[in-house]
Formats: structure tokens, C-alpha cells, sequence
């Protein structure tokens, strides 16, 4: 061991004190900081690899730094970037964990806010996403559909495009109103934003108090694929979809029909035909019990012997094979 490597070595020791070199961890990331300032890269390099838990993505950029500016190191570009990268997905990892308080983190919310930030200065994609869901669904943070959507405008395949049209409905232009909305809705292919029940119905409302046919159609679309009062409840259906409220549907897309829509009038067409298919099939149902309540008062006293109901069942065949396709007949509706 060289006279240098030996001082570096006192040096460390000198930091920590007595014991184990890398007993207290929390101090390891001031260590090596310390050591690039005063120019030890030996020491850093030593140091940085060891670094776990919160300060680990901090470790990672300081070792990209080093191989970037040949600290310490050759200068490597891709070994810079590798490093970079690591630290980006460590960064939202340890989020992930601190949300969750998985991976031997204590939950700490805040926290993990904080830290899905820092991964999104890092350009991770993931906690852009994830902070974006968060504020738009209010989930462990106020309900913020601008930051949201800030969020959602930098993970766009086409982000200016995004950004103009988000611009527009903003300005109070009631197509752009009305893209924003069916995006929020899951109604449309152009754009692609976190389904919102909220914020579909917000930006609806303000393309139809201008007047835009089609946003009567949608928000009428809306309510009526909301959730049913049998339908199983989870969480992501409280946030992507309303309760169900045909009388709201049918009024909406009514008042779209009138003023020309014609996908409304088709719509309003189909609410027609189900409603006469529920009908009829209520019907058939209602001759179906009476067919076999009949075949029930027919049928041969439960206490004769077997061969009885053979005879029964024999004598009755052809009758019975013809209720049984006079029901049939009854539940093929159109």
C-alpha cells in the first residue's frame, strides 16, 4: 500500500472515527462528497459503491459526474449514462417502496412524494406517470388537474401537439374542450390521458355551454356506462367512472338527437331496441315458468315406483319435447 493510499485511508477513519469504516451509513454520502471537493477520487470511488437506501441514487450521480468529467477515471460517456440511468430507476424504486413501506422502508408519504419528484427530474417516466395519477386522482396529495396534466404533456409521445391543444381548451375553444374531455373519458385515440371521470365531466360541461352538440353525446355516454349499483367497487372505478344515471343519459343525448347529432339519434335507437328486447325477454320468461309449472303439476307423485315414471316420462315425450322447444324458441330473441 502506497505512502497516498495509506493518508486517504486516515483520512476516511478520521471522518468516522473509531470502529467499522462503513458502520454508520448515513455519514457515507458527506465522506465521499467531501472527498471529490477536496479532489480525493481514490476515496470517493471507494466510498460511493457502498452507499444503500435514500442516499444510493446520490451515489450513482456522483459516479456518473466522475466518469463523465475523467475524475478519478477515464472518461466514459456510456459508463456516465449507464450510471445516470441507474440512479433515475433507483430514485423511483425507493419511492415506490417508501408509498408502499415495502423493501424494509418504513412508509413515510411525503417522502415518498418528495422522492417520485427527484425521479422526475431524473426523466424517469414512471413518476411522471405515477405523480400525474396522484394529482389528478387526489390520491395522498389535494386534487390538481394542471399539475397533472404538466406531468402527463412531458410522458406524451406527441408532447407539443398535447400542449397546444391542452392550450386551447384552456383559452376556452370548444373542440379542444371537447378532446380534452373524451381523452379524460377514454373516448378517443388521438390523444391519451389518465382516465378521469372528474375531469371528463369538467371539460364536457364547458364545450357544451358553448354550445358543442357532441359533448351532450358524451357526457350522456358517460353517465350511462357509469358504474351499476351491483357492480363490484375498486378503487380505480371510483376515479374512471360516475354512477349510473339513465335519466341523465337518456336527457343528454335526447337533447344531442334534437340538435342533429347523429350518433345520438342512433344511440337513442338503441336504448329503443333494448328496451323492447328486456321486454319481450321478460315476457318469454313469464311463459317459460308457466310452461313448467304446468310440466310440475303433471309430473307423477315423487312416491311411485320407478318404473311409473319411466311409463310417465314415455307416455308425455312427445308433449314434453315440445314445450321444451317452444322455450327455447321463446329465449332466441333478436
Amino acid at each position: 500500500m502506497t505512502f497516498l493510499r495509506l493518508i486517504s485511508l486516515a483520512a476516511i477513519l478520521a471522518l468516522f472515527g473509531s470502529g467499522n469504516l462503513y458502520a454508520d451509513k448515513h455519514r457515507l454520502i458527506d465522506v465521499a462528497s467531501k472527498a471529490i471537493d477536496e479532489k480525493r477520487y481514490d476515496v470517493a470511488l471507494r466510498v460511493l459503491p457502498k452507499i444503500k437506501g435514500e442516499d444510493r441514487s446520490t451515489a450513482l450521480l456522483y459516479l456518473a459526474a466522475m466518469h463523465r468529467n475523467g475524475w478519478g477515471v477515464e472518461k466514459d460517456a456510456a459508463k456516465s449514462a449507464s450510471f445516470r440511468k441507474k440512479a433515475t430507476e433507483h430514485s423511483y424504486e425507493y419511492a415506490e417502496n417508501l408509498l408502499s413501506g415495502r423493501g424494509g422502508v418504513k412508509q413515510d408519504i411525503q417522502k415518498a412524494i418528495s422522492t417520485y419528484y427527484s425521479a422526475a427530474r431524473l426523466g424517469s417516466r414512471r413518476a411522471k406517470i405515477q405523480l400525474a395519477t396522484m394529482y389528478l386522482h387526489g390520491w395522498n396529495v389535494e386534487r390538481n388537474e394542471t399539475i397533472a396534466m404538466e406531468f402527463l404533456i412531458q410522458v406524451a409521445d406527441e408532447r407539443k401537439r398535447l400542449r397546444k391543444i391542452y392550450s386551447r381548451a384552456l383559452e376556452g375553444e370548444a373542440w379542444a374542450q371537447l378532446l380534452i374531455g373524451k381523452a379524460f373519458a377514454g373516448d378517443t385515440l388521438e390523444i391519451s390521458l389518465i382516465r378521469n371521470a372528474a375531469s371528463a365531466i369538467k371539460w364536457y360541461t364547458l364545450a357544451m355551454d358553448q354550445g358543442n352538440i357532441e359533448a351532450h353525446y358524451r357526457l350522456g355516454l358517460l353517465y350511462f356506462r357509469g358504474r351499476k349499483p351491483s357492480e363490484e367497487k375498486f378503487d380505480w372505478q371510483h376515479y374512471q367512472k360516475v354512477d349510473q344515471d339513465m335519466h341523465k343519459a337518456v336527457a343528454l343525448i335526447s337533447l344531442a338527437a334534437e340538435k342533429g347529432s347523429k350518433d345520438a339519434k342512433k344511440a337513442l335507437d338503441y336504448f329503443a331496441k333494448e328496451k323492447r328486447r328486456k321486454a319481450d325477454e321478460e315476457k318469454a320468461m313469464q311463459q317459460l315458468f308457466a310452461l313448467a309449472a304446468t310440466i310440475l303439476r303433471n309430473l307423477p307423485n315423487t312416491t311411485q315406483s320407478q318404473q311409473e315414471y319411466k311409463d310417465w316420462e314415455r307416455k308425455h315425450q312427445s308433449s314434453l319435447n315440445s314445450t321444451y322447444s317452444h322455450a327455447e324458441a321463446l329465449l332466441v330473441l333478436p
